[in-house]
């Protein structure tokens, strides 16, 4: 029995099942528009001298349910093949996850490692928009994730009008007197701000390892696909089956 790597028989499932579906779909259509498998002769036979001798009618069949069926089978068959003997594989497809020399789990199926792989990748989304502290600030962690920055100071202004002599009064004239707004401190905001978000450099570290984790799992389903499979058959005993004489 031919055997082959693994990796080499999931890569011609795009293939056989874009054949089995073309057929499928070409077959359901020829079996719902009946034409194709009538067929037809008439004969005009005269009976009176002398009457118009009208021409004939002929129409091939062009083809058969079971033409059809035949045609239709080989596609699905080897789709229905290359199934089970991928699924057979994935069944003995293990590696080991390997993260910077130490191995994190043995002898884990193929098919984890691919929807882990899928997985990390999703995490990875998240890890990637954790918000980060902005570094023009000195912060300093104060508790469990929470980090302070402060005191700052601002000044507290209110304004206020006083009158301000332009001219001193005379035997005259009376004194000439503008009124001025000035603007004073009356007090001093002592502000202190805190935030959960996180140094940039512990989000570039825990991204970093996330990517190494995915190329640790996608090695690991590399070598899980590279062992020997050998090719197994079952599309043609279901169509044996489907198509046997009925019973007597």
């Amino acid at each position: 029995m031919a055997k082959k790597k693994l990796f080499q028989v999931i890569a011609s499932e795009p293939e056989l099942k874009g054949a089995m579906d073309k057929m499928r779909q070409e077959t359901l259509k020829v079996f719902k528009g009946d034409d194709l498998f009538v067929g037809l002769q008439k004969d005009y036979e005269q009976k009176v001298e002398g009457t118009p001798m009208l021409p004939g009618e002929k129409k091939e069949v062009v083809t058969t349910v079971q033409k059809r069926l035949d045609w239709n089978k080989k596609s699905i068959s080897d789709l229905i093949d290359y199934e089970l003997t991928r699924d057979a594989g994935n069944v003995a497809a293990k590696a080991d996850v390997v993260v910077e020399g130490a191995t994190i789990a043995t002898g884990v199926p193929v098919t984890f490692l691919l929807t882990l792989e899928g997985r990390l990748r999703a995490l990875r989304d998240v890890y990637d928009a954790i918000p980060t502290l902005d570094m023009s600030k000195k912060w300093e962690l104060v508790g469990d994730g929470i980090y302070k920055y402060g005191p700052t100071f601002m000044n507290k202004t209110d304004k206020k009008t006083v009158p301000v002599i332009l001219y001193n009064a005379t035997k005259e004239h009376p004194a000439q007197v503008k009124e001025v707004v000035e603007e004073a401190v009356v007090g001093v905001w002592n502000s202190v701000s805190f935030s959960g978000k996180v140094h940039p450099g512990l989000k570039a570290a825990m991204l970093e390892r996330v990517d190494i984790l995915i190329a640790a799992v996608k090695d690991a389903r590399m070598k899980a696909n590279d062992i020997e499979i050998a090719d197994q058959k079952i599309g043609a005993a279901i169509f044996d089956y489907i198509h046997s004489a009925p019973p007597k």
